[in-house]
């Protein structure tokens, strides 16, 4: 049986900043990795518009549909959040008809990180928490924003 291979995608002008994407034998995505959060200054590195070229190379994988089909109800929640946005653990636990403790346990456990953005869900009273740091969702957050707060209607918005 053949092996997933990792694949690099640039986040920024150094390797230290690639997302790394394991992808099986048949093409799915099985996981998006996030780097260490890096050091300061490394972040002028980050490329806004490398982070939009991960987005569309991302949208291309398809990925295994979970047996488990309350977390295919969360995946497509938290995918149909638009880049720029948030919502509350709350808001999605709403919708669900679950516990926004559930929303929390789901994202932890997202191995398909900007995939299924996961950086979009906040909690009622912050930030809330995000498996590869706080640092790292402040970071992606603030990414999306100045993208969506100065795109135009021609800009395609990634899947």
């Amino acid at each position: 049986m053949s092996l997933p291979t990792e694949r690099r995608l640039p986040l920024g002008n150094c390797r230290e900043l690639d997302a790394l994407l394991e992808v099986d034998p048949s093409g799915y995505l099985v996981s998006v990795s996030l780097p260490s959060f890096p050091h300061p200054s490394l972040l002028p590195q980050i490329s806004k518009d490398l982070y939009w070229q991960a987005l569309q190379i991302l949208s291309r994988f398809p990925i295994h549909p979970p047996s488990n089909p309350k977390v295919v109800l969360f995946q497509e929640a938290l995918c149909a959040i638009p880049p720029g946005s948030t919502k509350t653990y709350g808001d999605i636990a709403k919708q669900l008809d679950t516990s926004p403790r559930a929303i929390g346990a789901w994202c932890a456990s997202n191995l398909l990180l900007l995939k299924v953005p996961c950086h979009r869900i906040v909690s009622k009273s912050g930030l809330g928490g995000f498996h590869p740091g706080r640092p790292w969702k402040e970071l992606l957050q603030m990414l999306e924003q100045s993208r969506s707060s100065t795109r135009d209607s021609s800009h395609a918005r990634p899947t």
